[in-house]
């Protein structure tokens, strides 16, 4: 990646600065308690990435301790949202366990979720899923692809799913066109039928569950026709059109804000604002080359 003060960074921070609320812990409480007043609830996460030491790991570890604390003394309706690598589980998994047991630990206590992002490089989320975790307020996220290869029959482990965009293949939102031709329309119905279908066996194995996505006419349609409608949560990025979400609440919907803070914003403006083919281009301006 390119650094901070770079050009395409520069360029690229004007484009995705709406989606972040602040550097401080001051700032993104501020902002969770907005999202309170509206009748929305919030996943805070820290955007501080590069991790290549313990010492970084356990600083980590403390921000989101910090951060919980004064979420719980302000009794704000908010839960987090950890990278496991960010807490160095790519250095000492040992160490980023405890570290994860003492967050999970302390959320536990004040009634929080923690959500632990998926991450390709590491195997976090897939083990929570296969053996459950060390507390009930643990959640995993997981990609779309992911989510439909479980077997209900063969049993979940983990209580907390989150369903998010494949992001380097490509969100199945992407495929909701503005079209009517017949094609396309009856592939829109089968990409909303196979989703709704996985959303389901999710539920239906057991486990409560929020829904990651950019496109709200596609989780519409989905949650529509979902037989667990009601348990559902849609999560949508900080930043999103008033306008949108305005027409989300009047259908009824729980609905939370992904609420990131911090100055490494550049993982997070790759990752989860941006999917398919423009993850890729992104990727590509970000490291300071063409995507032509």
């Amino acid at each position: 990646m390119v650094e901070e003060n770079s050009f395409f960074a520069n360029i690229a921070f004007r484009l995705v600065r709406k989606h972040i609320a602040g550097t401080t812990v001051a700032t993104v409480l501020k902002r969770a308690m907005e999202i309170n007043k509206e009748g929305m609830g919030a996943t805070i996460t820290f955007l501080n990435d590069h991790v290549d030491s313990q010492a970084k790991a356990k600083y980590n570890e403390s921000a989101y301790m910090q951060l919980m604390h004064q979420i719980s003394r302000l009794n704000i309706k908010a839960n987090i949202s950890v990278r496991p690598t960010q807490l160095g589980y790519a250095i000492d998994e040992n160490i980023a366990n405890k570290y994860m047991s003492n967050i999970v630990g302390y959320a536990e206590k004040n009634k929080m979720i923690v959500w632990a992002e998926y991450e390709k490089k590491t195997h976090y989320t897939e083990r929570l899923l296969r053996n459950g975790g060390m507390s009930d307020a643990l959640g995993a996220e997981i990609p779309y692809s992911l989510a439909l290869k479980f077997d209900d029959k063969a049993g979940m482990h983990c209580k907390l799913i989150k369903v998010v965009p494949d992001i380097e293949n490509g969100d199945t939102s992407d495929e909701i066109k503005s079209g009517k031709g017949g094609k396309e329309k009856k592939r829109n119905e089968k990409t909303i039928t196979e989703y709704v279908e996985c959303l389901d066996r999710v539920c239906g194995a057991g486990a409560r569950l929020s829904l990651f996505a950019h496109d709200d006419r596609f989780a519409l349609k989905a949650i529509a026709k979902s037989k667990h409608r009601k348990g559902l949560i849609l999560e949508l990025p900080f930043g999103y059109s008033k306008k949108k979400l305005a027409k989300i609440s009047k259908e009824r919907i729980n609905v939370n804000i992904y609420t990131p803070y911090g100055k490494d914003w550049v993982p997070y403006a790759v990752n989860k604002l941006t999917e398919g083919k423009r993850h890729k281009i992104a990727k590509l301006i970000l490291e300071g080359r063409h995507p032509g």
